[in-house]
């Protein structure tokens, strides 16, 4: 089984070559395409760095449906990994703050005072298992009516995610429900400004195509998160330096995340382009670059979809006991992970 450094090595790895994909000349096209939400086949949507990681690996690969499974689950449903092909890690955080021996959670610490919170060291461990889509799979043959099925209800998914998420982001800017003031103006800048934390960004009906104001207002939401008394990021960067690429790059990634819980497309800002290839060195220097911009952008999409309730607001639409009859089975105690890893070894299949 991989380590941390190679887990580390794929999403690396994953982002060079979606950034080599990018043409300035179409800087419009979205970060990811297909905006359904990844989820494991038992029904439960994958969360975190995982939305964006899986999202990605569906659109490179081109996989309509983005739906998951372990190879144990593959084969408690009597389905097969086909040959020749690879998994991709999801990861499982557990995060924590520490101090004298004592731990809290990140909600405790937001209700100490500001002063106290710095003497608290961020803590977290992780695990991750092997995923295949369902694509590498046979279940299309196996379960050809139950794979139909299944393309059905994740486009009527993305349906009503789209509209129950428009829905909770007008409220937000209506009722102020957002950390701080949205600001809605006839010009045509976006923007977080942080001295006087507000988001200002142009109306509604001055966006050509509507979904890209929600992807604009994302956008500037997730800098918003950043400031010390909400996430704590390093805000001070100026124009042009590292520090301010970096910020821009949690930006993108956190829209892009916040894409696959509201199924509306985030677009890449023309004003980013510039930092691709200096972020495509970046990352190729040290495969580090993207973890710690993955992790802390899925930390601010978190925060927007808690506050806004945007997972809360959506119909469940895939219910997977209707789908699979047989879903059960997952429920088996698991294998060891190296019995896993033997079988698959086995059948050729890369883990």
């Amino acid at each position: 089984m991989a380590d941390s450094r190679e887990v580390a090595q794929r999403y690396a790895d994953l982002f060079i070559r979606r950034f080599s994909q990018i043409d300035e000349s179409l800087w419009r096209k979205p970060w990811i395409s297909r905006t359904a939400q990844p989820m494991n086949i038992s029904g439960r949507p994958y969360r975190r760095s995982n939305r964006l990681m899986l999202s990605m690996l569906c659109d490179m690969k081109e996989w309509d449906l983005p739906l998951f499974l372990t190879f144990q689950q593959a084969s408690r449903l009597d389905v097969c990994v086909l040959r020749g092909e690879r998994s991709f890690p999801v990861v499982w955080f557990r995060d924590w703050y520490e101090k004298d021996g004592r731990r809290i959670s990140e909600d405790d610490l937001r209700c100490l005072p500001h002063d106290e919170r710095k003497d608290w060291k961020h803590r977290y461990t992780f695990s991750y298992n092997n995923v295949f889509n369902i694509t590498q799979t046979d279940f299309s043959v196996k379960r050809p009516e139950q794979f139909r099925k299944l393309e059905e209800a994740v486009k009527k998914d993305v349906q009503t995610t789209v509209e129950c998420s428009c829905a909770a982001f007008d409220e937000a800017i209506r009722n102020g429900e957002w950390l701080c003031p949205v600001v809605l103006s006839d010009g045509d800048r976006a923007y977080f400004s942080r001295g006087e934390d507000r988001i200002v960004i142009p109306r509604k009906e001055n966006f050509p195509d509507q979904r890209d104001f929600y992807g604009t207002l994302s956008h500037e939401m997730v800098h918003s998160t950043g400031t010390e008394g909400r996430l704590g990021r390093d805000m001070t960067g100026f124009f042009g330096s590292a520090e301010y690429a970096h910020e821009e790059l949690v930006a993108e990634l956190g829209s892009a995340i916040l894409s696959t819980a509201t199924g509306i497309r985030s677009g890449i800002r023309e004003d980013n382009l510039q930092y691709l290839k200096s972020w495509t060195r970046a990352i190729g220097d040290d495969p580090g670059v993207i973890t710690r911009a993955v992790t802390e952008a899925a930390c601010a999409a978190d925060l927007i979809d808690s506050t806004l309730r945007l997972s809360e607001r959506r119909e469940k639409s895939l219910d997977m006991k209707a789908i699979i009859p047989d879903i059960d089975r997952l429920e088996m105690k698991d294998d060891s992970n190296s019995m896993e890893r033997k079988r698959s070894e086995h059948r050729g299949v890369r883990i």
